[in-house]
């Protein structure tokens, strides 16, 4: 019993980190928001029920992390937290119960929509901005000023000498990303993995000419925190304010700060009465009742296509300061403030053919190919059907008429089967064959893998993955390039990369010189990648970062990047 209850635990843990990374570090998520969640909230649950198995490198006691190293580290003067999540409204509704009742005080709540962007830590000093930091883990950060200083609507300097500390949110418009993306061989997924990854880029150049754009929400001190309260309780003794957020949000305007211009206000008509002057100058701020909560929120939700750019949810904050710190806050979240997750929308198609796909690690993974419908402001045609077991709890066949959804706004998903197929067919099930190489497939838990290290379609994994970016980052050299090189067999595995002449793509279709002058040039920069990057790029089982180091530390660094087979050999 304990060794079961340990091993899940420990599987648990090995598959939030991995996760995370994929979401903070790579900006290439596999799972929605809520599946995330639920694995997070199951390995919390364990870890309370059974706190003698509970691991003290849990991710439960720390936020997820998009550290890089490419990047100077820099410790935030506070906490920058992560938040808990809710997906039903009398969740909230219990949650905005248990304040009032724990509270004397009068209780204000603000609304504010959360941006599905990339989190940013400004520091100003004097007025001026001197520094721009990432989340990281929520206690360091990477030290990304050139880049935000290439972002128009973020002050560079602020009309009075400010010394402080903001946070805020780093995304871009749904219709630049669109013009922006639709010509890239390796497009990105969402706008919140586009401006991500533009943030994480070398040169403040390449970041320049992207209308990234910003909201700032919290206004913090610019003295460091040392074992306070926790997040929001470090208010600026020279903010001009009473220690209320709405106050705070109304000063940032004045400085010249983006923020939400649609803010829900919800108190008893005698504090609203106190901020008329305020709400005239934010004619889209609303002021309501704290029962109108709910009302509101279902508001937000039907408006969210309108507004241009993607949000992922509403979050309610806790507007008194005092009593936030009275709330205080967890390892991971702070009490005083929680997200209200939306629920994926959902359209109606009609599955038309389900084929097999074969990753780099050789998993095997069903798709289904549906009817072309638009979703958010996509259009949806591949649903990932995860595994044998998703399929069969699902009864689901070719011809079925099924619900779809983006699941967190990105990963689109078959929720149920509205209506079987007229023709009989029967549960899809996996051919016992790889679909690429012929190998008898071998089972692993929930999901089945092709065995065979040589098997076409995980070659064709492994150098699009070495390739991509958060990887080798090697430019003009996507998954259609590969593709080609592969079949004109100049490469067969990552190596050959290094090896082949791209001179020999002159005369076929598609590759002009430029073309071809371009993957040389991209091909060269990577040679310059640091070791531990080179390592990990290569996908091998369990080598994740922590692993890297220890193995460099080990003595497994000093190879060139074309030399990486004698490493694979030894590993």
């Amino acid at each position: 019993m304990s060794g079961d209850i340990q091993s899940l635990i420990d599987s648990l843990v090995k598959d939030v980190e991995r996760h995370q990374d994929l979401y903070y570090k790579r900006a290439m998520p596999e799972i929605s928001d809520m599946e995330y969640d639920a694995m997070f909230n199951r390995l919390l649950e364990l870890e309370k029920k059974y706190p003698q198995y509970a691991r003290q490198d849990s991710p439960t006691k720390r936020v997820g992390s998009d550290l890089d190293n490419k990047f100077p580290e820099v410790s935030h003067p506070v906490p920058m937290l992560s938040l808990d999540k809710l997906y039903v409204p009398e969740e909230l509704e219990e949650w905005i119960g248990k304040i009032e009742r724990d509270n004397e005080e009068e209780l204000s709540l603000l609304v504010e929509e959360k941006v599905d962007g990339s989190t940013i830590v400004l520091h100003y000093e004097a007025g001026f901005l001197v520094r721009a930091v990432t989340r990281g883990d929520g206690y360091t950060g990477n030290d990304i000023t050139e880049n935000v200083q290439t972002i128009r609507d973020i002050p560079l300097s602020l009309p009075e000498p400010v010394t402080a500390v903001f946070r805020g949110e780093i995304y871009i418009n749904i219709d630049d990303f669109n013009a922006l993306n639709k010509d890239k061989e390796n497009i990105y997924a969402n706008p919140r993995n586009f401006s991500a990854g533009c943030l994480r880029r070398k040169k403040s150049s390449e970041v320049s000419g992207i209308p990234l754009r910003s909201f700032v929400y919290e206004w913090f001190s610019g003295k460091r925190q040392e074992g306070g309260p926790g997040p929001g309780s470090a208010v600026p003794p020279d903010g001009g304010h009473s220690g209320l957020h709405i106050e705070v949000l109304h000063r940032m305007t004045q400085l010249g700060f983006n923020v939400w211009p649609d803010i829900g206000f919800f108190s008893s008509p005698l504090v609203q009465e106190k901020y008329e002057e305020m709400f005239k100058a934010h004619p889209g701020w609303v002021r309501r009742s704290l029962n109108d909560i709910s009302d509101y929120i279902d508001r937000k939700m039907g408006k969210r296509e309108s507004l241009g750019y993607e949000i992922d949810g509403l979050v309610v904050k806790v507007n008194d300061y005092k009593t936030r710190i009275k709330m205080g806050h967890t390892s991971h979240h702070p009490r005083w403030a929680i997200a209200f997750k939306f629920k994926a929308p959902q359209a109606v198609s009609k599955i038309q053919c389900i084929e097999t796909q074969v990753g780099r690690t050789g998993r095997v993974t069903p798709v289904a190919r549906i009817e072309p419908v638009r979703i958010s402001g996509s259009t949806v045609s591949n649903v990932t059907l995860h595994n044998q077991d998703y399929c069969t709890s699902l009864d689901i066949a070719v011809g079925d008429v099924v619900a779809v959804s983006r699941r967190g706004d990105v990963i689109p998903a078959v929720e149920e089967v509205l209506e079987k197929n007229e023709k009989g067919n029967k549960t899809y099930l996996i051919n016992r064959n790889c679909p690429s190489c012929g190998t008898a497939l071998v089972p692993d838990g929930a999901h089945i893998f092709c065995p065979n290290s040589n098997c076409p379609a995980r070659v064709f994994g492994r150098i699009s993955f070495f390739t991509s970016r958060g990887q080798m980052d090697i430019e003009n050299l996507g998954s259609e390039t590969i593709k080609r090189l592969l079949e004109l067999g100049l490469i067969a595995d990552i190596p050959d990369i290094y090896y082949f002449d791209p001179d020999a793509l002159l005369g076929v279709e598609g590759f002009g010189e430029k073309k071809i002058q371009l993957i040389k040039d991209g091909i060269k920069r990577s040679k310059k990648k640091p070791y531990d990057v080179v390592l990990a790029s290569l996908g091998l089982d369990d080598i994740g970062p922590k692993a890297v180091e220890l193995l460099i530390d080990d003595g497994y660094g000093s190879i060139g990047v074309g030399q990486y087979s004698q490493d694979y050999g030894r590993l």
